[in-house]
């Protein structure tokens, strides 16, 4: 069983100065900004010796200067002044997936950090303003690569406005710590879904997790066998973005121990994660390829996964809930009770079988409504093209919306129709070639409004 590599989220602490000093690090004075010098020695720490006088900076400004960074090991830098970058030189073997990591004192308008990669041509490899993940680490940057070939690559530390050429933050003060680890733990190229390559064992609520991925060939597949804390504890995959010199688009998929797709969605982001909603089981199979069925040493990138706790999500509908007798019950929560009228509730559920159909009632309070449903499938990942129904008291139907295969349908400003109760029905679109099953999952939000949204 390979080691689960999990993704450290501990804010890294550095040493500080309790004020009693007037020396900084290495002995030198804070500050001699302007003061006579003979070379950088005479200078803080911070400053260097430029025409016979201390002045805010450093010398790793290019590659020529760059300071060699050691594997595991901690250093500082300081974006100082404002426009700063620091280069750092990194030896690789080949074949190494690192993660490196840029904590700052995180005040507020202080530095927002963000790392790249280069090689030794002068490419970028990678870069990251925070996290592939998203928000999602007290550290500010932590950036995720691979490093296909033996030589010396350059990892870039810069201001976030100097990055996207805006407005740059840096000055005397404005210190970080920087680290670059490899990850040893990587999946066989001989797995399959059946044998993964990485075994994460049994998974924690509310961890995030990474999962490195290299396609040996063409048409290769890695995988990572899973198994959830709990039945119905929901799963989030998002997959690495910013690898410039990795010719990979990802394709996520998620397999059950059964064999049977239940996930499936190309480049998964933060924003639009691929996402099981209310998985029936514990064991699963994390599956990453390339959309085109592409493979070598430059196809290469990252899965950052999450499990919630059950319940976390959207209420779940029960089943049967085929009739108007057998329907979900829904409740309609008031948004804006002091101008107009805002009514909401979300609910999530599964077509089981090609036939299958999910119903909601609710109550409308007020006259000339507008209802409005905002769907969630296929952007997720699902194998569903929903169809929507919108259905009176009686279960005529009022209105009917069809999602396509690869984009989903939302049913928006219904109506008007006058206070009552009515129906939501969900099914499987016509000619999708749905057969229903875990991975027919849906997840959606319903309004009533006085004014079409």
């Amino acid at each position: 069983m390979h080691r689960s590599i999990l993704v450290a989220l501990s804010l890294f602490v550095t040493g500080c100065d309790d004020g009693t000093s007037d020396t900084g690090p290495e002995g030198k004075p804070d500050d001699t900004d302007g003061l006579a010098c003979g070379g950088d020695e005479d200078c803080a720490s911070t400053e260097i010796c430029e025409a016979d006088a201390c002045v805010d900076g450093d010398r790793n400004d290019e590659t020529d200067g760059a300071e060699g960074l050691f594997w595991a090991d901690t250093t500082s830098g300081e974006i100082n002044p404002a426009g700063d970058v620091d280069w750092y030189a990194v030896q690789a073997d080949g074949g190494e997936f690192f993660r490196i990591t840029v904590v700052t004192a995180e005040e507020e308008g202080g530095v927002n950090s963000v790392v790249s990669v280069y090689t030794g041509g002068g490419k970028r490899v990678v870069w990251e303003d925070e996290h592939p993940a998203g928000n999602v680490s007290s550290a500010d940057s932590m950036c995720f690569g691979y490093f296909p070939s033996a030589g010396t690559y350059y990892v870039k530390v810069e201001d976030a406005g100097t990055f996207y050429e805006s407005d740059p933050v840096g000055g005397a003060g404005e210190s970080y710590t920087l680290e670059i680890e490899e990850w040893s733990s990587v999946g066989t190229e001989t797995d399959s879904a059946q044998a993964a390559g990485l075994d994460f064992g049994t998974l924690s609520a509310n961890v995030l997790y990474s999962f490195p991925v290299l396609l040996g060939e063409a048409s290769d597949v890695d995988w990572a066998a899973l198994d959830l804390p709990a039945v119905g504890s929901p799963i989030s995959v998002v997959a690495l973005q910013n690898g410039e010199e990795s010719d990979m688009v990802t394709r996520v998929t998620l397999r059950n121990r059964a064999g049977d797709d239940v996930l499936a969605l190309d480049n998964p982001t933060p924003d639009a994660p691929a996402y099981l909603p209310d998985p029936e089981g514990t064991g699963y199979v994390l599956g990453a390829t390339d959309v085109s069925g592409g493979g070598g040493a430059d196809y290469w990138t990252w899965l950052f996964f999450v499990i919630r706790e059950p319940g976390s999500g959207n209420p779940p509908g029960i089943e049967p809930d085929d009739t108007l007798e057998q329907a979900n019950g829904m409740i309609l929560d008031d948004q804006d009770p002091d101008s107009g009228e805002f009514w909401s509730a979300y609910a999530q559920g599964r077509i089981s079988t090609e036939a299958d159909a999910d119903l909601y009632t609710f109550d409308v309070p007020f006259d000339d409504a507008f209802i409005s449903v905002y769907l969630g499938a296929q952007p997720y990942g699902s194998l569903l093209a929903p169809r929507l129904e919108l259905l009176d008291s009686t279960g005529g139907v009022l209105d009917t919306v069809d999602s396509t295969l690869g984009s989903d349908a939302d049913a928006l400003n219904l109506g008007p129709y006058p206070r009552g109760d009515y129906t939501l029905r969900v099914s499987a679109a016509p000619d999708t070639g749905a057969v229903g099953g875990e991975g027919y999952f849906y997840l959606f939000g319903l309004f009533a409004t006085s004014s079409a949204l």
